[in-house]
């Protein structure tokens, strides 16, 4: 479960996992597929009142972030587009994996590596924690600020 900037806590669940590839589901039906190597970038989507249903495509070496290391460094191109958007868009990121770092939130302390993702007038920081296989915090600046943060967790159905 995160708690979103507003306050407002949403369940997340993985309902499958393929190669690179996780799909989730939110209690409201909305659903989307992840990329593991581009920081969980949304390929695509559908059922989300704010997104519609759409989908992104990613090329370059986005996949050498992982496994995530210190120093790692991921240049690439994501295009896509969606019902709720008039016409396709390009975005160019950069991925970086500056340190290794303790970070508390409401679920616990975790040992994370800090990936910092930049785009078109944006830094996306992520504190991803191998524990849980997943980040526990992001932080974003710039366009479209804001703040995710894992407030419980159940791995494997237990």
């Amino acid at each position: 479960m995160f708690r979103f900037p507003n306050g407002v806590e949403q369940t997340e669940t993985v309902t499958a996992v393929s190669g690179d590839r996780v799909s989730w589901r939110i209690p409201s039906g909305a659903t989307w597929t992840t990329v593991s190597g581009t920081m969980f970038n949304t390929s695509e989507w559908s059922g989300s009142t704010g997104y519609g249903d759409g989908r992104q495509r990613f090329s370059g070496n986005y996949a050498d972030l992982f496994p995530l290391r210190v120093g790692n460094v991921a240049r690439y191109v994501a295009r896509g587009q969606s019902s709720k958007q008039h016409g396709a868009w390009t975005h160019s990121w950069i991925c970086t994996v500056p340190s290794e770092e303790s970070v508390t939130v409401v679920a616990g302390t975790f040992d994370t590596y800090r990936v910092m993702c930049y785009r078109s007038g944006q830094l996306r920081t992520y504190f991803y924690a191998p524990a849980v296989n997943m980040y526990v915090l992001r932080v974003v600046t710039g366009a479209d600020p804001g703040r995710k943060e894992l407030v419980s967790y159940r791995v494997g159905g237990r």
